[in-house]
């Protein structure tokens, strides 16, 4: 009986909180207007890397050829963002139930568990930038202070969606805009006027090509835009879907950037810190930088409870509270080592691993079965060979090319993967569909 009780107990922790239709479709009463859809998903783009991608993309190009790099590789994410939001809209499915369209319901296992890994790769990263601001910090006190900065961003998520997310996008991305705004003020003024920003000289010009900065750009994304479902299947109307991807472009994506890019070329620091510090702003900028980090944050482990929840059918809350006790631990193993270290491996996996799946879901979604699903989730095939054959065939050339071309080359798949695993998946659906060994498996024999 005691043992019973205890159980009892430790089932109600991990359900606290709001599951938000983690393993069903999104009802009409839940639905929310366009303003909180692009609040809430730009929250998933306003990443500090953003401001840090401008001043590269300053140092190796002229002004306005930058800006339209910058402008060029959001583009790219947005397109990404739309159709898989549009997905998630019409479906009323998060990341995590979307994937069964085009893999399967046991195959959607596969794309929900590589979104927790780089999701969750995100949480860590970001967590770990946070503590970039005590650097001679001893361990055990920068292991209570990762423990403590988890535990707060998570306790809006817990909430869910329409609560604490909602209100705490509410204030960031208005406040971020600001700071935005007045750093930019401040930055020309510095400079002595916008014509000295423009005709800045690029430090490292000619060491980058504008296609690799297009590429480079979009990299930095890519998980986001794969998440949009996870925020789409709440609006109301279409509009709404195409006013977020619009609203995070402009704010999250090219917005940042543009900001990075003039605060290089106006200041010459190629790091927020010190040119929050020249334009007098450190304060300011640290509380918005910690804001938006939790924003962000708490977007990144709200969509990994998701995808975790479809993997190994448990409710979000309980996928929710495994996922930040684990993390925290390896955040903690992790913050001896150099941050910049973490972070270009961390890309590498993401451009190798996640980025075919867009594609997959492009094909099988819109093309092969022309938008048409049952309404009943339970009734789609259990594993669709031919999504899975092209997943693990455009990996397979992934790791080929950056394993014996230059090492910029797993940059250039994050971009080139979605375009071509929908190409392989249609090709190989048009060549192999027929074929007994890749018949895709059925719930029920017909």
């Amino acid at each position: 009986m005691a043992d019973e009780k205890v159980t009892e107990a430790v089932e109600k922790v991990f359900e606290i909180g709001s599951d938000d239709f983690s393993l069903e479709r999104v009802p009409d009463h839940a639905r929310a207007g366009w303003l909180d859809i692009s609040l809430i998903y730009t929250g998933f783009t306003i990443i500090p890397t953003g401001i840090m991608l401008g001043a590269i993309m300053g140092a190796h190009f002229p002004f306005w050829q930058a800006f339209w790099i910058i402008f060029a590789g959001s583009s790219i994410i947005v397109a990404n963002a739309t159709l898989m939001g549009i997905i998630g809209y019409r479906e009323r499915t998060s990341y995590g139930l979307t994937t069964r369209f085009g893999f399967g319901d046991d195959g959607s296992r596969l794309p929900s568990g590589l979104l927790v890994i780089t999701s969750q790769g995100w949480w860590i990263v970001q967590l770990l930038l946070i503590m970039s601001f005590w650097p001679k910090i001893s361990f055990w006190k920068g292991a209570v202070l990762l423990t403590f900065f988890g535990i707060l961003m998570t306790s809006t998520t817990r909430t869910g969606i329409q609560r604490g997310m909602k209100w705490l996008a509410r204030i960031t991305i208005p406040v971020l805009i600001l700071l935005c705004i007045i750093s930019i003020i401040r930055s020309i003024g510095v400079a002595g006027g916008w014509a000295n920003v423009v005709s800045a000289i690029p430090q490292k010009a000619g060491q980058m090509s504008a296609i690799s900065g297009i590429i480079m750009t979009a990299a930095l994304w890519i998980n986001g835009s794969t998440m949009y479902p996870d925020v789409s299947r709440y609006a109301k109307t279409s509009g709404a879907v195409f006013v977020g991807a619009a609203s995070s472009f402009f704010i999250g994506l090219f917005g940042l950037g543009i900001t990075g890019l003039i605060f290089f070329n106006a200041l010459q620091v190629n790091d927020f810190g010190p040119a929050f510090a020249k334009i007098g702003l450190s304060a300011f900028a640290f509380i918005v930088v910690f804001l938006q980090i939790w924003t962000t944050n708490q977007n990144q482990i709200y969509s990994s409870s998701l995808a975790l929840a479809n993997a190994v059918r448990l409710k979000r809350t309980t996928c929710e509270t495994i996922l930040l006790v684990i993390c925290l631990i390896i955040t903690i193993a992790l913050s001896v080592f150099p941050f910049q270290a973490i972070f270009e491996g961390f890309l590498i996996f993401l451009g190798l691993f996640l980025t075919p799946v867009p594609g997959i879901l492009f094909a099988e979604y819109f093309i092969i079965k022309g938008g048409k699903f049952s309404q009943n989730l339970s009734a789609l095939p259990k594993v669709n060979k031919l999504a899975l054959l092209t997943y693990f065939f455009t990996v397979a050339v992934n790791v080929l090319l950056w394993a014996t071309l230059k090492k910029a080359a797993p940059i250039g798949l994050v971009t080139l993967n979605p375009l071509s695993s929908f190409v392989i998946h249609l090709i190989f659906t048009a060549t192999l569909g027929k074929m007994g060994a890749f018949k895709t498996l059925n719930p029920t024999s017909d």
